[in-house]
């Protein structure tokens, strides 16, 4: 019996992000280090009132603890309602409030994710088969996203256990004119033994760099109290209602 097996040989040592110049938080100090492998330009923030302008903003893992998380998460959330790109690396904290009513599952672990988006710019060049058992310990993601049910959130990339792909390890958050992209995939921890983690970070990355891009509300000709416009409201919907009846073309 034949047996066949695709095997992929990837070029030693890291992939390049390119020219990327991001700010970064980051208390703990190994996402600044890492990024530094990748070849990116980084400026290191101490002080989240004070932010450099005009730069992506990178929370590096492990930055939020109980402690500091309600102190930081304001100037954090109003950075990102005036147009920044926040791009929030692995927690096992997350704010009680944010633009999307989100939890961690503290006992999630996933060893294999599945994208969801699957054209968006963060997998170009990611085939499936590398989306899981990463070394060193067969782990791919970790305290993910329980999927919310309001909100106004995208779903990149799943995970899940028994009850179905209801994790979310990629999620991005519209907020204002900006962003929010919370990874947590354990991506710092597994860059020095998996290939396919030095990619996926490089295209995080170019994709936090992006600008969010100004979004234009829908248009939505329903009455206020109509199931359309409190369904919207409950997903968090941008939308201008347009006064009824419609006039004549």
């Amino acid at each position: 019996e034949t047996v066949t097996q695709d095997i992929t040989i990837f070029p030693a040592g890291p992939a390049r992000a390119g020219a990327l110049r991001l700010a970064v938080w980051d208390p703990v100090g190994q996402t600044a280090a890492a990024l530094a492998t990748l070849g990116v330009e980084t400026v290191s923030v101490t002080n989240l009132v004070q932010l450099p302008s005009g730069l992506p903003l990178v929370v590096g893992e492990a930055a939020w603890t109980e402690k500091n998380v309600d102190d930081t998460v304001v100037p954090l959330f109003e950075f990102v309602r005036q147009g920044g790109s926040l791009l929030v690396m692995h927690q096992t904290v997350w704010p009680k409030w944010s633009p999307v009513g989100v939890r961690l599952d503290a006992q999630n672990v996933s060893s294999r994710i599945w994208k969801r988006a699957p054209r968006s710019p963060i997998f170009d060049g990611i085939a499936d088969a590398w989306l899981r058992d990463w070394q060193p310990a067969h782990i791919v993601s970790s305290h993910d996203f329980v999927k919310p049910i309001r909100g106004n959130a995208v779903a990149l990339a799943d995970s899940g256990v028994q009850d179905g792909l209801e994790r979310a390890c990629l999620l991005e958050m519209p907020y204002g004119q900006g962003r929010i992209v919370g990874c947590q995939l354990r991506l710092v921890e597994a860059l020095a033994v998996e290939p396919a983690a030095s990619r996926l970070l490089a295209n995080l990355l170019g994709y936090a760099a992006r600008p969010a891009g100004r979004r234009k509300p829908a248009a939505v000709c329903a009455d206020t109290s109509s199931p359309l416009i409190n369904m919207f409201d409950m997903m968090g919907v941008e939308y201008v209602p347009l006064p009824r009846p419609l006039a004549a073309a």
